[in-house]
């Protein structure tokens, strides 16, 4: 029952509608011809479009990222977005729009009081994005068809100019990071080496292994005189009395050989070339230690030189950093206003305006 009366009320109101036709066609024929006017006297504004490509930069620290981490396919995730990011970036920086502004002169032709509102403007005259396949699509708009073709180029050009300065200004910070680095590195070898030389004369080291090896064939031979000299002395006190010259001269003989090994041992000699041989396993362990100090510095060197030389190469060199796929050309037709689309959408709107004032009229 309440359908039926639903569909009742629903054909009651299409009759009234209906009823009133006249006017609603009258006043939707008004609005839209006004619209069709209007429309016609609304400029014309064309729009230009280049598209671009950054070029695949070496960047030292993001190269050695996503280098690394290529093998766990997170590399294209850090790697290619990057420099698209970086170009919208300067697009939507004023200081971009405020070369535009001032080579073309937009604050007359926008006709505002200032370069601040000229740049607005500018802005909403820009269009720029990433496309389907990651290309930097950037386009404008203009009511000079003539102009916009060069707006566009010379938006181009701004765009590289302003990257390349920061890429310049980047190297130039790395420069002097690196320099920094490296001079730091080689004042730290240039203080080992220091350090180890004079430790090394302290402590009689000039080639631990081979005077090890040396010393401790020097203290086998003695320890094996000393040895023959006891036997030997053993056999002469057995076969003679005390009082035999050559005992003497046996006890004087051996007395020499121990001193000798004890000097050669303890390193009593002034001039004596080895080290002690109780300080032999601190001097092992030192040696070792500034070894891979030695080592860690070596290999940073490695590491930052090249760096350093690509910085400072860098820093000079001015190449294009963005590879133009199209120029922006002069537009043969207008990209907006869309006039037809506008006189739809009044002619829409109007209907359903002019129905509801004569429902709420009719009530």
């Amino acid at each position: 029952m309440i359908v039926k009366e639903q569909e009742m009320n629903m054909i009651d109101l299409i009759k009234y509608l209906w009823s009133k036709k006249k006017f609603i066609i009258t006043a939707v024929f008004i609005i839209t011809s006004i619209s069709i006017v209007i429309c016609l006297f609304l400029p014309k504004w064309y729009k230009s479009t280049a598209i671009l490509l950054p070029t695949t930069g070496d960047d030292s620290a993001l190269s050695l990222l996503s280098g690394g981490l290529s093998g766990m396919s997170f590399g294209r995730m850090f790697g290619n977005n990057t420099d698209q990011f970086k170009i919208l970036a300067i697009i939507k920086s004023r200081t971009f729009k405020t070369q535009i502004v001032k080579k073309f002169n937009l604050v007359e032709k926008y006709k505002v009081d200032n370069i601040e509102e000229a740049v607005k403007e500018l802005d909403d005259n820009i269009d720029a994005g990433i496309g389907d396949e990651m290309q930097i699509y950037i386009g404008m708009w203009d009511q000079d068809q003539e102009a916009i073709a060069d707006m566009v180029n010379y938006a181009v050009y701004c765009l590289d100019s302003i990257n390349i300065s920061i890429s310049t200004k980047k190297a130039r910070e790395m420069k002097e990071f690196m320099k920094y680095r490296v001079e730091d590195v080689m004042d730290s070898l240039n203080r080992i080496q220091a350090d180890l030389t004079k430790y090394m004369k302290s402590e009689n080291v000039f080639s631990l292994e081979n005077q090890v090896f040396v010393g401790l064939e020097n203290a086998g031979q003695i320890q094996a005189s000393i040895i023959a000299a006891e036997i030997e002395l053993a056999i002469t006190k057995s076969a003679t009395n005390e009082n035999n010259p050559n005992t003497e001269i046996i006890k004087e003989k051996l007395n020499i050989l121990q001193n000798k090994y004890e000097s050669l041992i303890l390193a009593k000699e002034p001039n004596s070339i080895l080290p002690k041989f109780e300080n032999i396993p601190e001097i092992g362990i030192h040696l070792e230690e500034v070894k891979r100090k030695v080592e860690y510095y070596a290999l940073m060197l490695q590491f930052l030189g090249p760096q350093y030389e690509k910085a400072k190469i860098d820093e000079k060199k001015e190449l294009p950093t963005i590879e133009v796929l199209d120029y922006g050309v002069r537009p043969e037709r207008k990209d907006k206003p869309k006039r037809a689309l506008i006189v739809i959408l009044v002619c829409f709107m109007s209907t359903i305006f002019s129905s509801a004032y004569v429902l709420i009229k009719g009530k």
